[in-house]
């Protein structure tokens, strides 16, 4: 009976052994072993408690050994408790007296003794008990269920998990009539106490779920016996689960698919010792929140209205075109969030100032009186200019909010970020200090050259109902250009991946009947992720999808008189420091050598190894691969290799180059880890396309200026082993990981398949069953492999799965297929397939 105790554990902890990298950072679980709970008649009964490191309080398990009520040992689970903890949940596997020396009660009590001794321990345990499952196999499962059923004294548990235990001794016979026996002693003409000793006498109203897994074919508990006792729990009003395992027998022998039922198991356990649910406090707290820049009127000219400062002086918002930025910071007289940040404007204010960044600060309270915003502004000591906006202009102006949102514009008056200050306040809270800087944050890169990682978020303050302004004409310099700096010259310009530039109103103009037909059709920009539902902002942070408004503008443009307008409304261009989108790099790592690219025909990956020599770890925050020749470079993935280590080349990468992805870009705090001695491994895909040639690339970095608060590790969803039928035209393939660990959270995904990719999808597995969709990709294109990246990283519940599915189209419908007569499997070339979807997580 003992080998069931060992499989479920061991299970569990197959289940949690996700490749988080992250995890090993962190501190190990916390250990207290051989500690003594009882000692009853002189006999010194001890438990082994694991719980993950950190302050809690965690939920409990408690493990019962099985071994007939006679034989077994708590230490049994001692090499796989630290997997619980992996799962975010602390464990006590508990000593019992053992038969037949000590009889019925003994061991019952023996188990309820050690919860009341955790219970009275709780604080200094770090555990929650209040959130107790009581798991067991065969002889164990019987004890927790015994202890279970009981009313607890000091704790609650909530669930007991049953495996193969018998729950009515009376109907007992067979191989386990003397186990019974030794247990009890003498039975006969003892129907009282063996109907006593038997869970299925001890139901109650009100008491925990039940889940228990049982096979069909359980040569020592009978099957009907464990379905009466359901049926028993479901009339008595107790939340039941019972799992048959068809054919199995006892203690999981024979079980098929024993993967599938511990994931199962698993989630039932941690979903049901999820904290209580609590009102939802959203309206009353609330922080700011990442939105997309293009929803948000981020990359628009502001118009340069003229004001009249609180000194009645005059004055332009191009009164500030000599400074590299200006930040105008919407505040307030009264507003209680405004008297909270006016220190940091201040402190922001004076360290930005002397890098060449003006502030303006406006009031746009009407009810205000100039004596009230003289007297706040003398407190304040701001240095810039403040302007009452009591007509609301300059708030319409740039559509603000709330009266703590600052905007950023560039010399050109270009809309560069908007948004909060940080995070340290907002509705309902406070923090000692700011978790995420968001203005300075976008001041340092701007100042960098480079563009801000979040450029706009939500501002939590007081509300302004304003209007918006007065739509104006459009034109090139005064909105059409920006459209495209924003959307497309990333690519569309001078030694930019696209076949040509649209950074001149000469060239976009040539070019008006294409960019018509590929935006109207939405092929460009290349976005495919599913739309989100009407009136709700996109989740992604990098969608490339042109806004309603944008899009709009832009087809009017081109279908009317296509205005220049006034070149003085252009803006400022934007600098690629030597063609990379990261800015200049730190360091650049090249191929040792160039490699040659035959004019016809497929060639295999190349692979290189590039030494980098340090001798401490550094810590990349932005990173990008780039060819010399990128017109036959397919993709490129960058991998590290630790010292002495194996490559996996289906697992985490660290850089990639794929049509549409080419620079990764964490925001501050966040960075991925290459190890002191490693080797960057590069494996090139080369596509022949009609004239022989040579291509050198490199990959540049970016380091971190301080080791971050997350690591940003890579989980890659593959499936190697399926086969796509000849002509099968919606072939599904899914891959799913183990359950996660607690604290994980997602950042970004990057489905990958070959040219019979048609969709792809994403989704989130609860414990419970319920699924979620993360990512939807209604139509991929195997031309645009895109990141789908989260302005705000998705928590996953703890015990939960991501599954990633993809449906191949072989058939002659589609017309990129190879061959639609073969069958297809996995392989490197694009004439096979791939199914391989890749995840950035963080450990919080």
């Amino acid at each position: 009976m003992r080998i069931g105790t060992i499989v479920i554990v061991a299970g569990l902890a197959a289940l949690s052994a996700v490749s988080v990298a992250a995890q090993d950072k962190a501190a190990g679980p916390v250990h207290r072993l051989d500690v003594v709970f009882a000692n009853p008649g002189g006999q010194a009964l001890k438990l082994d408690f694991v719980r993950p490191a950190g302050d809690g309080p965690f939920p409990l398990v408690v493990l019962v050994h099985s071994g007939g009520w006679r034989e077994g040992a708590r230490t049994e689970f001692r090499e796989h408790q630290p997997a619980l903890a992996k799962l975010g949940l602390a464990s006590a596997a508990v000593d019992f007296r053992l038969a037949p020396a000590h009889r019925f009660p003994a061991a019952v009590d023996d188990v309820v003794a050690a919860l009341k001794y955790l219970a009275s321990e709780q604080k200094s345990l770090r555990i929650d008990t209040d959130r107790i499952a009581l798991l067991g196999t065969s002889s164990g499962a019987h004890l927790a269920l015994m202890a279970g059923l009981r009313p607890g004294d000091g704790y609650q548990v909530r669930m007991i998990v049953s495996i193969s235990g018998p729950t009515d001794l009376r109907t007992l016979a067979g191989g386990a009539a003397p186990l019974v026996k030794d247990l009890l002693g003498t039975v006969d003409g003892q129907a009282a106490i063996v109907a006593e000793a038997s869970p299925i006498t001890r139901i109650r109203k009100g008491g925990p779920t039940v889940l228990t897994a049982h096979g069909t074919a359980d040569p020592m508990v009978p099957l009907r016996q464990v379905e009466a006792f359901h049926a028993a729990l479901k009339a008595a009003g107790v939340k039941e689960t019972l799992i048959k395992i068809e054919g199995g027998g006892h203690e999981f022998q024979n079980w098929p698919n024993l993967s599938d039922t511990l994931q199962t198991i698993a989630g039932h356990v941690v979903d049901a010792l999820q904290p209580a649910a609590k009102e939802d406090n959203a309206l009353v707290r609330e922080a700011p929140r990442v939105l997309r820049p293009a929803d948000t009127n981020v990359g628009r000219l502001v118009p340069d209205l003229a004001f009249i400062d609180i000194d009645g002086t005059p004055g332009k918002l191009s009164d500030f075109r000599s400074k590299k930025y200006l930040v105008v910071a919407f505040t307030d007289v009264g507003c209680p969030l405004c008297l909270k940040y006016a220190p940091a404007l201040g402190r922001l204010e004076r360290e930005y100032g002397d890098r060449g960044v003006g502030f303006l600060f406006v009031y746009p309270n009407a009810a205000d009186s100039p004596a009230s915003i003289r007297k706040t502004v003398a407190a304040r000591k701001y240095a810039g200019r403040s302007v009452h906006d009591r007509s609301g202009e300059l708030a319409a102006a740039v559509q603000a909010g709330s009266t703590t949102e600052v905007f950023v514009l560039d010399a050109a008056r270009t809309l560069v970020y908007r948004g909060a200050v940080d995070d340290q306040y907002g509705f309902g809270y406070a923090l000692d200090r700011p978790r995420e800087r968001y203005l300075a944050s976008a001041l340092d890169r701007l100042l960098d050259g480079r563009q801000p990682v979040v450029a706009a978020t939500t501002a939590p303050g007081c509300d302004l109902a304003l209007e918006p302004g007065p739509p104006r004409d459009l034109t090139y310099h005064g909105r059409i250009e920006r459209i495209l700096q924003a959307n497309c010259v990333e690519c569309h310009r001078a030694d930019g991946v696209a076949p040509f530039a649209l950074d001149g109103y000469d060239e976009v103009t040539a070019r008006r009947d294409v960019i018509r037909r590929v935006v109207s059709r939405s092929i460009m920009p290349p976005w495919f992720a599913a739309k989100p539902a009407a009136g709700e902002h996109s989740p992604w942070a990098n969608d490339r999808s042109l806004s309603a408004d944008d899009r709009r503008d832009l087809l009017a443009w081109m279908a009317g008189d296509l205005k220049r307008g006034n070149p003085a409304d252009a803006p400022l261009p934007r600098r690629y420091p030597s063609g990379w989108l990261i800015g200049q790099p730190d360091q650049v790592f090249p191929l040792p050598a160039a490699f040659d690219v035959k004019a016809e025909g497929t060639m295999p990956y190349r692979e290189a190894d590039v030494p980098t020599s340090f001798d401490e770890d550094r810590w990349v925050q932005a990173l990008e691969v780039l060819p010399t020749d990128a017109s036959v470079v397919h993709h490129c993935l960058v991998f590290v290799k630790p010292p002495n280590g194996k490559l996996d080349a289906t697992g985490a990468f660290l850089a990639i180059y794929v049509p549409g992805s080419s620079a990764l870009v964490y925001p501050d705090g966040f960075a991925k880890k290459i190890p002191r001695g490693a080797t960057l491994h590069f494996q090139m895909h080369y596509t022949p396309n009609g004239t022989a040639t040579k291509d050198q690339t490199r990959l540049g970095v970016i380091f971190a200026k301080q080791p971050p608060r997350h690591e940003v590790q890579v989980v890659s969803l593959v499936n190697t082993t399926f086969t796509i039928p000849p002509g099968a035209g919606n072939h599904e393939v899914e891959a799913i990981t183990p359950a996660l660990p607690g604290g994980v959270r997602i950042l970004s995904f990057m489905p990958h398949m070959h040219l019979r990719g048609k969709a792809a999808r994403y989704e989130l597995i609860r414990t419970n069953g319920e699924r979620q969709v993360l990512l939807d990709v209604p139509r991929y294109d195997f031309n645009w492999q895109l990141f789908y990246r989260f302005a705000e990283p998705v928590r996953v519940p703890v015990g939960s799965r991501v599954r990633y599915v993809g449906w191949y189209d072989n058939s002659d419908k589609n017309p990129a297929n190879p061959d639609p007569k073969q069958a297809v499997t996995w392989g490197n070339q694009t004439y096979d397939e791939m199914h391989l979807g890749y995840v950035e997580i963080y450990q919080e």
